[in-house]
């Protein structure tokens, strides 16, 4: 009886596992009406941290001395004045000077404006405005660029009248502006 129970149950499980299937025939016109879909695509461009700007501005000491003008040395046998000297002003080596240089992945401009304290003063700058390209500039992919540089320098004139302190005879403030 064991074998015949394990017999029919053997004939069960290989008839669950077979099924027939029965299929409608396709159309005629199934061919003239494939079932398709539009593959679509969208460019977004690269994005990038921004513009970042980071200049440095070096200053000179703006530290000038006027020295009066001078009739020179009393030559008593010519009853004249010799070695006579007019007034100027003097610095020491780079104090009349602004560096400007830009670190920045845009352009900058500075301008250079002042203000005179002392009538009768005048600042002159050589260049009163610093255009910087950026230091966005490498010649190769992947390559470091270079930052640009630019100095202006400031000349005074006029007469200071005497002091024994050091006084204040202007302002000069750099604007920093985009490109």
């Amino acid at each position: 009886m064991k074998k015949i129970f394990a017999v029919l149950l053997a004939a069960l499980m290989l008839m669950s596992l077979s099924v027939t299937a029965f299929a409608a025939e396709l159309p005629t016109d199934a061919t003239d009406d494939p079932k398709s879909k539009d593959v679509t695509a969208k460019y977004v461009g690269a994005t990038s941290g921004g513009v970042v700007y980071k200049v440095d501005i070096e200053w000179g000491s703006m530290e000038f001395t006027y020295t009066a003008a001078s009739n020179g040395n009393w030559d008593p046998e010519s009853h004249t004045y010799t070695d006579a000297t007019e007034a100027k002003w003097t610095y020491t080596e780079g104090a009349n000077a602004v560096k400007v240089t830009n670190h920045s992945n845009a352009d900058v401009t500075v301008n250079i404006t002042n203000t005179n304290v002392i009538e009768g003063i005048t600042f002159t700058w050589d260049k009163t405005s610093l255009s910087l390209t950026t230091a966005d500039n490498a010649t190769a992919e992947g390559e470091a660029g270079t930052p640009t540089t630019d100095t202006a320098k400031l000349t005074v004139s006029g007469d200071l009248t005497e002091t024994e302190e050091k006084v204040t005879i202007g302002t000069v403030t750099l604007t920093l502006n985009e490109g």
